[in-house]
């Protein structure tokens, strides 16, 4: 049996829902009722957001508001992420299915490497965040060398790394149904 390739579309969808297997038409349903609450969703968050603002400019200063703000647009995206993931879970959109042990074995050995993977992404996308932010803000006036190899840093990154590699390994795993 041949596998047909998934459009760009459907895989952007597979991947930012976190949809396994085939992408059918009750999934393609259910996909479409959680986007539209989550548009829902924030739709009102950024309208109490900019009415809220309103107000806010009066009572407080330009920076203040500016923070504000921004740690409100982090706090609705977090929100719209989390309904989502708990849609999508509810539904059992995002179940593997493994026919026997050695699809079992197989999707676990996947799992692993795709963990491993990820840990290793969420280093280095870290350490050249806190770069660039450790470079902007250079209080303690260290040169560039020493902001790279700081091993403070790289320890704490690389544990928090290690953490949520085998986080997103046991959500995996849990993820698998015989």
């Amino acid at each position: 049996m041949r596998k047909t390739k998934d459009s760009l579309y459907v895989r952007i969808i597979k991947h930012t829902y976190g949809i396994h297997g085939y992408f059918d038409e009750y999934k393609k349903q259910e996909v479409n009722r959680i986007g539209n609450n989550a548009f829902i969703i924030l739709f009102i968050l950024f309208f109490l957001q900019m009415f809220s603002t309103v107000f806010l400019v009066s009572l407080l200063d330009a920076d203040d508001v500016l923070t504000v703000l921004l740690f409100t647009d982090l706090l609705i995206f977090f929100t719209i992420i989390f309904y989502v993931n708990i849609a999508v879970s509810r539904l059992k959109l995002d179940q593997v299915e493994a026919y026997d042990n050695n699809d079992y074995n197989f999707k676990i050995n996947k799992f692993k490497r795709k963990c491993i993977l990820m840990a290793f992404n969420f280093f280095i996308c870290e350490r050249i965040l806190f770069f660039i932010l450790d470079l902007l803000s250079n209080d303690k006036h260290l040169t560039i060398p020493q902001l790279i190899i700081s091993p403070r840093e790289n320890i704490v990154w690389g544990i928090s790394a290690i953490f949520v590699g085998i986080t997103n390994y046991f959500v995996y795993k849990h993820k698998i149904k015989k």
